[in-house]
């Protein structure tokens, strides 16, 4: 062996070399075919995320098309190669509907080939509704809002925008003790405004009034509007077979901004609506979230990932879609995490989700970049297994944003609120 050193991925007993098909667990190795070391792979740089099907059998199979049981054979033999079972999800997470995502703990070490150590750990768990979950440290602040199941938590991560749509059963906390947090939801209550389970990516109109939302029936993707106040509803975007990833309403209430990638294609392209449906217009193609405005309406921010340089962008362009230009980049694994993006009401700072991975932790956290400049900084010193949706208190005081940590007895996203600028 040569004394050269690598880059590692860690995550409890095992360790991959990303130059070699081979894992270790507990210092011997383990062979891996191509196919389950490009997935590995693939779910280690991209740690918190979800990676969606179709773009994951079109990196794994770029020269074929393959059916979607190819890619589950695949999980299966990954799986099976960990230790771990469908049911017991220690470290992939299976979406559904959607794809996978990596959720063990990850750690990105600088060895040599000759030289590799690992950590074992233990812990304490409790068991809920038959999965076993760790026990939430004592020094861990509670969250606002805790959503009951992991099996919804995709419904859950657009809900810090909204802020209206909940499901019952949720369990409420108060989290405004500090003599810098904001005083926001003093008087928080949640109401239900779809029972169906096939709602996804809700937004609220800026006047409260409306909310938008992605409906799914047998595998094709839709967009309704409706009332807050009322069940009236009517639907704006027909049913597709397209995957919708994301809305938007426009600062003016009057239009909806909506995301659509075609299955198996990793290109999504934002399209422009009346509230009260009509012919879309093709705004701009090459994001992967879901728009956020600047207060005058002018701009707006997305994230864009980059394959080719292994990059993520947040981007900002001209209310029209023209000059799309990069604000602010990082490089993964140290990447933003492709969650809707939140500009500011001052206009001068747009907040992300963030991964942060070194030779001791991989974290998610939240980041705020000076639109002025582009200089990216962390917002307080909170550390999540994963984040999601950012949004911003109307005054500006601070931003409620959904995550999650392994640590938190609910094995399912919960709501934050940070104030600004402490965090």
């Amino acid at each position: 062996m040569t004394d050269q050193h690598h880059e590692l991925f860690e995550f409890g007993a095992f360790s991959l070399n990303p130059r070699e098909p081979v894992l270790y667990q507990a210092g011997q190795p383990v062979t891996l075919t191509p196919k389950v070391f490009e997935l590995l792979k693939l779910l280690l740089e991209n740690s918190g995320q979800i990676l969606e099907k179709d773009r994951l059998m079109e990196q794994l199979w770029p020269d074929a098309v393959v059916e979607e049981s190819s890619l589950t054979q695949l999980v299966f033999q990954l799986r099976k190669t960990l230790g771990e079972s469908g049911a017991r999800q220690q470290y992939i997470e299976t979406v559904p509907r959607r794809g996978y995502r990596f959720i063990a703990e990850v750690r990105l070490s600088q060895r040599g080939t000759d030289e590799i150590t690992l950590t074992s750990r233990t812990g304490t768990h409790i068991v809920i509704e038959e999965e076993e979950l760790p026990v939430m440290p004592t020094n861990t602040a509670p969250p606002l809002v805790a959503a009951p199941t992991r099996t919804h938590k995709h419904l859950w991560l657009a809900l810090a925008a909204v802020l209206l749509v909940a499901a019952t059963g949720f369990g409420v906390w108060r989290y405004f003790t500090g003599r810098n947090r904001p005083t926001a939801f003093t008087n928080f209550s949640q109401r239900k405004l779809t029972a169906s389970g096939k709602a996804f990516h809700p937004a609220v109109s800026p006047d409260g009034k409306w909310v938008a939302y992605v409906f799914e029936d047998a595998g094709k993707h839709g967009v309704w509007v409706r009332q807050a106040e009322t069940t009236e509803r009517i639907q704006i975007v027909p049913a597709t077979e397209q995957d919708i990833i994301g809305l938007t309403f426009s600062p003016d209430g009057q239009f909806v901004y909506y995301v659509v990638r075609p299955k198996g294609e990793a290109v999504a392209t934002l399209y422009q609506i009346s509230t009260i449906g009509g012919t879309p217009r093709k705004v701009l193609s090459d994001l992967d979230t879901a728009v956020t405005f600047a207060p005058d309406g002018k701009r707006f921010a997305f994230l864009r990932n980059v394959q080719q340089t292994n990059e993520t962008m947040l981007m900002t362009a001209n209310a029209d879609g023209t000059q799309p230009q990069p604000l602010a980049v990082r490089k993964r694994p140290n990447g933003f995490l492709l969650r809707g993006p939140s500009w500011s009401p001052d206009g001068k700072t747009i907040a992300c989700s963030a991964r942060q991975m070194n030779e001791k932790e991989s974290f998610a956290h939240i980041v705020t970049v000076n639109v002025t400049d582009g200089k990216i900084t962390p917002l307080g010193a909170t550390k999540w297994t994963m984040t999601g949706q950012t949004a911003w208190l109307n005054d500006g005081s601070g931003l409620v944003v959904t995550a999650w940590h392994q640590t938190s007895p609910v094995f399912a996203d919960q709501l934050w609120l940070l104030s600004w600028p402490q965090g």
